[in-house]
């Protein structure tokens, strides 16, 4: 007994010291992953109101393969819930290859699903996306390469390099929207008792991040809007309230007849939120603040990729998309003459419903139907399957109703020959006035106006028009 339990010691001692020795030997990789490793959940917070929750779980499965769950839930208004999973599957042995992954983003409306995702499969040529938006689904080819060591490559990094405040990296990151990896730049903003606080300044999802000692999130901020704190599963799981009904209608104090034919608008803005973290143009003088429009609005701020890319919104290569935009721009050869065939083809070929649940383009084609979203992101694919950089832009646009307002509206910026202009193909308009007001890229304002925590007021003070 004596000797089978020296045996046994010894044999625990050799064990636990091959272990250690293997997590020193392992690649920096596997060391990050062995580090994130567990179940975590958080708090969702819109201003002071939790109104979700965000899960993680790191695991690594009994064939050695490593597994990485993120689900976010929230829901903003009552009835309309938002869920957003992402799972990562890689290889047990080295390079630790991406073996599968998934994405899958679902919109609850009254009576109605939205569903819209992305699966990757590795090939022996790369990997097959089979994209599916709702009753639709697509199969493409991808060439590029991703690795637990991409994956995990910034905790690595701040591993072994230990860097300073203000110390910036790049780190290749899938990104599902996108279809593609792409380089995304972290930069260090501080080095506290609790860990490191990094900083995501991307112009769309922009994020700071509280990172304890093992690199592990304890706090995040997005956008400036969204907050998420680190908690038990029973206080993420919590009861929630809806932030209720949100205005979707900016009040202002006169009517504007014939609006379309607006050259220039000036309106003071009154506001609980200062006006210029809602709109880039916004002065203020003696404490009031004006906000000066002119005709073709142009958006202001960095923006991501060329205007060409294709992504899960704007499937370019879809073969009834490429069919389709060929047909809008039947008999055109300028880029000029496309636009004004493309604007006039998008107006026409849906009907306006403006209670028209969110669907994705490849829906809306075969329904036929939607609100100025579906207007302006079928006219972005079509656009940039022709070849010329397009965007959706959301903002508010003027809408005579009883009581004069402004209210949340798409359009597009389109490039025609090199030059960036605004178009409206829900109105039909190649010359769009003064009354549309393009909201920041990074959505921290469309958020706030949403839920109605901008208390938002426009005044005339002077109309120009054509």
């Amino acid at each position: 007994m004596r000797l089978r339990l020296i045996i046994g010691t010894c044999t625990c001692i050799a064990l636990g010291g091959i272990a250690w020795i293997n997590q020193l030997q392992a690649p920096a990789a596997i060391q990050s992953a062995q580090r994130l490793s567990g179940e975590r959940w958080y708090q969702v917070f819109l201003n002071t109101q939790q109104v979700g929750y965000w899960h993680t779980l790191a695991e690594r499965d009994f064939l050695g393969r490593w597994h990485f769950t993120r689900e976010l839930r929230f829901g903003l208004s009552p009835g309309h819930p938002v869920s957003v999973t992402h799972h990562l599957t890689f290889e047990a042995q080295p390079p630790f290859a991406l073996s599968s992954a998934s994405y899958h983003n679902e919109r609850r409306q009254t009576g109605n699903n939205s569903v819209e995702g992305v699966t990757f499969v590795r090939t022996l040529t790369g990997y097959e996306a089979i994209v599916t938006r709702d009753d639709f689904s697509e199969s493409r080819h991808m060439t590029w390469s991703y690795t637990l060591a991409d994956y995990l490559a910034f905790e690595s990094w701040l591993t072994a390099a230990a860097p300073t405040v203000d110390t910036v990296t790049t780190v290749p990151t899938l990104d599902f929207s996108r279809l593609a990896v792409v380089q995304k730049k972290y930069r260090v903003d501080d080095h506290n008792e609790t860990g490191y606080v990094v900083a995501n300044a991307a112009p769309i999802d922009s994020t700071i991040i509280q990172l304890n000692e093992d690199f592990v999130p304890i706090e995040l901020s997005m956008a400036g809007i969204f907050d998420l704190k680190s908690s038990s599963r029973s206080a993420a799981l919590t009861q929630r309230s809806s932030l209720g009904s949100a205005s979707y209608y900016v009040p202002i104090n006169v009517p504007l007849y014939d609006h379309t034919n607006i050259k220039r608008l000036v309106v003071e803005v009154s506001s609980s939120t200062r006006a210029d973290r809602l709109f880039a143009a916004a002065r203020q003088q003696n404490d009031v603040w004006t906000l000066t429009l002119s005709a073709n609005p142009l958006s202001h701020g960095p923006r991501e990729g060329t205007g060409l890319e294709e992504t899960l919104n704007f499937p370019t290569s879809s073969k009834r998309v490429n069919r389709l935009a060929r047909e809008a721009t039947a008999g055109s050869v300028t880029d000029t003459e496309k636009l004004t065939s493309l604007t006039s083809f998008v107006h026409n070929y849906l009907s306006y419903d403006p209670n028209s649940e969110p669907i994705g383009v490849l829906t809306s084609l075969g329904r036929r139907t939607g609100d100025c979203t579906e207007f302006a992101d079928l006219f972005t694919t079509l656009a940039r399957t022709l070849g010329m950089p397009s965007r959706t832009i959301i903002g508010l646009a003027y809408t005579s109703r009883d009581e004069p307002a402004f209210a949340f509206h798409a359009w597009n910026e389109v490039a025609v020959n090199g030059v960036w202009q605004a178009v409206d193909p829900t109105w039909n308009q190649l010359r769009v006035d003064a009354t549309h007001i393009p909201l920041p890229n990074d959505q921290g304002a469309a958020l706030q106006l949403l839920t109605g925590s901008t208390n938002l007021r426009f005044s005339v003070l002077d109309v120009v028009y054509f």
